[in-house]
C-alpha cells in the first residue's frame, strides 16, 4: 500500500520514481511516508544517491535524525543497499560524511 501511495500521490508534491517508492516501502513501511515528506520538503532530498540504486539523499537525513547514524559505514551499510551493490563511491562517501556532520 505504501508504495502506490507513494507513487500515485499518497503525499503533497512530486511523485515518486516506482523504483524507490518500491524500496523505500520494502525497507521502512509506513515510515517510508517521513522520508518522502522530507523530500518533499527539499527536493535535493528525493534525488538518487547513485544512479544506479534505489536510495535517495533524504534517507540519509532520516538516518542522522532519527535513527541515529553517526558514521558513513552505518548510514551506507546498515541503512542502504549501496556498500553490497559496490555503489559507495568516494564522492558518495563524502557527501554522506558532509550530511552527517550538519
Amino acid at each position: 500500500v505504501a508504495h502506490r501511495l507513494l507513487v500515485d500521490g499518497g503525499t503533497p508534491g512530486p511523485r515518486m520514481a516506482p523504483e524507490t517508492a518500491r524500496h523505500l516501502a520494502t525497507h521502512y513501511g509506513s515510515l517510508s511516508f517521513d522520508i518522502a515528506r522530507l523530500a518533499n520538503e527539499d527536493p535535493a532530498l528525493a534525488e538518487r544517491i547513485h544512479p544506479d540504486a534505489p536510495e535517495i539523499w533524504a534517507q540519509v537525513v532520516y538516518a542522522r535524525d532519527n535513527e541515529w547514524a553517526e558514521t558513513v559505514d552505518d548510514v551506507l551499510r546498515r541503512r542502504t543497499t549501496l556498500t553490497i551493490r559496490g555503489l559507495d563511491t568516494e564522492d558518495v562517501r563524502a557527501r554522506v560524511k558532509g550530511m552527517l556532520e550538519d
